[in-house]
């Protein structure tokens, strides 16, 4: 884990300006990964052939006219 911080530092440092500070690169780079992980459906919710759908008692209703699973 160690070795690909190091990594992703020294990539950093080449893809930066030398002005910018290690730690603000890490978390420009960090608030990138958190923008392109995938967002989270929450419990009882469901994301089908994009369709967002809630858990009712006999099934399912649509909530949305589209999801992002």
């Amino acid at each position: 884990m160690k070795e690909q911080e190091r990594a992703g530092e020294a990539l950093a440092r080449q893809l930066y300006p030398k002005s910018m500070p290690v730690e603000e690169a890490r978390s420009k780079r960090e608030s990138l990964l958190r923008e392109e992980a995938p967002k989270r459906i929450p419990p009882g919710y469901r994301c089908i052939n994009g369709q967002g759908f809630r858990r009712v008692e006999n099934g399912w209703v649509q909530v949305s006219s589209s999801c992002t699973p």
